[in-house]
C-alpha cells in the first residue's frame, strides 16, 4: 500500500497537524509567479457567485486558509462548516481563524471524506 492511501501515515505523518502542509504551501508562495495568489482566485472563480444565505461546506480544509486569506470578502449571512480528517489540523483552523470557528458563521468538525 502506497503511504498516500494509508490512512494511519496520513494522521500520524503528514497531516498529524498543519506543518508539512503549510511548508508545502510556503515554497508554492515563495516561487510562484502569480502575484494575485491562490486562495483568492480560487475564492473569486468558486465562491464568488453563490447567493445569500449560502450554506457551504469544506471537505479537507487542511488549515483553512481559503477562509483566512478572504475573510474581509465573506458576507455575514454566509454559513461554512470546515471538516478535515485531521484533529491536529483543527487546532490550526482554530488559530487562524481565531474567534470565528465555533461561532454562527464558522463550525469544524473532524470528518472523514472517506468515511
Amino acid at each position: 500500500m502506497s503511504d498516500w492511501s494509508n490512512r494511519k501515515y496520513l494522521l500520524g505523518s503528514q497531516y498529524r497537524d498543519a506543518g508539512h502542509l503549510n511548508a508545502r504551501v510556503a515554497l508554492h508562495d515563495l516561487y510562484s509567479t502569480n502575484p494575485y495568489g491562490w486562495h483568492r482566485w480560487v475564492f473569486d472563480h468558486l465562491l464568488r457567485d453563490l447567493g445569500p444565505d449560502s450554506r457551504i461546506l469544506e471537505v479537507g480544509c487542511g488549515p483553512a486558509l481559503l477562509w483566512a486569506q478572504n475573510i474581509g470578502s465573506l458576507p455575514d449571512d454566509w454559513r461554512v462548516t470546515l471538516t478535515d480528517f485531521s484533529a491536529g489540523m483543527g487546532a490550526t483552523v482554530r488559530k487562524n481563524m481565531a474567534g470565528l470557528v465555533e461561532s454562527k458563521q464558522f463550525v469544524f468538525a473532524v470528518a472523514d471524506a472517506q468515511s
